[in-house]
């Protein structure tokens, strides 16, 4: 159905600038970076079903798109709210709306010390039997390995030597061949052929300057040939197969052999396994002074991140008061003065304890009232459409420029199932965002709200900001109707040209045109 009829495939690019932190760090842990702060985003649909997804040319699974996707767009229609709606963002809401950021960094910093502590307690607080148990296998295991008395590299020299071994009839047999036809009993040894051709050289060469270079050099392979003939020899003296060395190398290598399928693939894991359990088995042995030890740093880490959280939880409680009453101001603003917002702050508890996270011992939600004696409940399941259309435009105005969410907002018809007053509200309250934070409104939502404000110097302030950011021909016309309504002949003139260049066969542009040129 996506793919036009005929046709093989379909594309469709998305190219965002943005600075958003959180976006950064999102693509920088996985592995993707912004160049020129510009992220582009490519899908190619094929007839045969296939889907290739790009971010910045390089091919990425879809689930990562879908993972910064709300970081990039935030779609506000009556059933499709997205991050707002979804309560475990709520206290990352509060917190950037608090300007938080320094005082979490500062609990979570106390917080990872906790938990490391915690995690070394629950490593020593094991029960008395189990404690033993342990105890006395890693004692076996770091001894068994000490007795072994290994060394780097002995398997190796071990095997070596077995060969030579089980080979030795054969080394016996050549290197006695080869050494009776270097320096044998017999008359015709390589070295007394050698010897005869140098002594004919040497009678001959006092006649012959070029034989001098070859009497020397057959001098020097006389003696290379003497000292092959003695290793040869040297090597036949220590060549008596001796049983007993085969076997206890035998003996040794199956001992190593041993220990490598227990503890290790080479001699210097196997060492290191032995240096580890004899170091985990002292800790043991001095665990119970160890672990008072622990539990005592524990117990001053955990006053330290109680009031860090505490000192958290109260700054949360004091943002939460003024988002309460902004929110509550935008609401009024938009025709809905009785709907009451309220942001439930409550502990992360369990068994009469204090839970703390890496965000502290809060957790959040946003609750909403829409009727009069009516109780506050989840934001998320209390609203109807055409509220909840209104009560997330306020949420989001109040949001827009102090959190570090999506850089682009879609506005998805909004104003479905309002009209009259409400819908006046819904689009002087887009025009307000428009003018004070339009990089977060699509080109169609711009003008869309300019659409809908009475004003025109208000209109001409958002269409500026339309040609500024989009340079959209609409905009352009747009203000030359407004120009040419006011009797601006010359300004209209100018709007009708920039808009005539940017769409020079628009009909509706060619007879505004038509007309101001008159």
């Amino acid at each position: 159905d996506l793919i036009r009829s005929g046709c093989d495939f379909a594309l469709v690019d998305l190219c965002f600038e943005t600075d958003s932190n959180a976006l950064s760090t999102t693509l920088s842990d996985l592995g993707i970076e912004l160049e020129d702060n510009l992220l582009i985003i490519s899908r190619r649909l094929s007839a045969d079903g296939k889907s290739v997804c790009r971010i910045n040319g390089s091919i990425t699974p879809a689930s990562v798109i879908r993972e910064i996707a709300p970081l990039l767009l935030d779609i506000h229609g009556q059933s499709d709210n997205q991050s707002l709606l979804s309560q475990k963002n709520h206290l990352g809401f509060l917190d950037e709306f608090g300007i938080l950021g320094d005082e979490i960094d500062a609990y979570r910093k106390e917080y990872k010390i906790m938990k490391k502590l915690a995690a070394e307690i629950d490593e020593l607080s094991l029960d008395k039997d189990e404690k033993a148990c342990r105890f006395d296998m890693l004692t076996f295991q770091a001894q068994e390995i000490k007795a072994a008395r290994l060394k780097p590299g002995e398997d190796d020299e071990l095997i070596e030597t077995r060969e030579r071994l089980y080979n030795m009839e054969s080394i016996i047999s050549g290197a006695g061949t080869a050494y009776a036809a270097l320096y044998g009993s017999d008359e015709n040894t390589a070295f007394d052929l050698l010897k005869t051709a140098q002594r004919a050289l040497s009678d001959i060469s006092r006649f012959d300057k070029k034989l001098v270079d070859g009497y020397e050099r057959l001098n020097g392979i006389i003696a290379e040939t003497e000292d092959i003939a003695a290793d040869i020899n040297s090597c036949l003296s220590g060549t008596d197969f001796n049983m007993a060395e085969l076997d206890m190398i035998e003996e040794r290598l199956d001992l190593i052999n041993n220990l490598k399928r227990k503890y290790g693939n080479t001699i210097e894991e196997i060492i290191a396994f032995g240096e580890t359990a004899e170091a985990e088995a002292k800790k043991i042995e001095n665990s119970d002074e160890e672990l008072l030890k622990l539990q005592a740093e524990y117990k001053t880490q955990l006053a330290k991140v109680a009031a860090l959280a505490e000192a958290l939880s109260s700054a949360r409680k004091m943002a939460a008061k003024t988002l309460e009453e902004k929110i509550a101001a935008e609401l009024s603003a938009l025709d809905m003065p009785k709907v009451r917002f309220n942001i439930e702050l409550s502990g992360k508890s369990g068994d009469d304890e204090t839970i703390y996270t890496d965000t502290g011992k809060d957790n959040a939600e946003f609750m909403l009232s829409t009727n009069p004696g009516e109780n506050l409940k989840p934001m998320a399941k209390i609203a109807s459409g055409g509220e909840l259309s209104r009560i997330m435009l306020a949420v989001k105005s109040v949001l827009s420029g102090t959190t570090d969410s999506a850089d682009t907002m879609i506005f998805d018809e909004i104003d479905t199932g309002v009209s009259g007053r409400a819908a006046q509200k819904i689009a002087e309250k887009i025009a307000a965002l428009a003018k004070n934070d339009p990089a977060q409104l699509t080109v169609e939502e711009l003008l869309y709200a300019a659409t809908l404000t009475a004003d025109k110097a208000e209109k001409i302030a958002i269409y500026n900001k339309v040609v500024e950011q989009y340079n959209d021909y609409r905009a352009w016309n747009n203000m030359g109707q407004i120009y040419l309504e006011g009797n601006q002949i010359a300004a209209a003139r100018r709007c009708y040209t920039k808009a005539l260049q940017l769409e020079p066969n628009n009909a509706d542009v060619n007879y505004n045109a038509g007309i101001a040129a008159m």
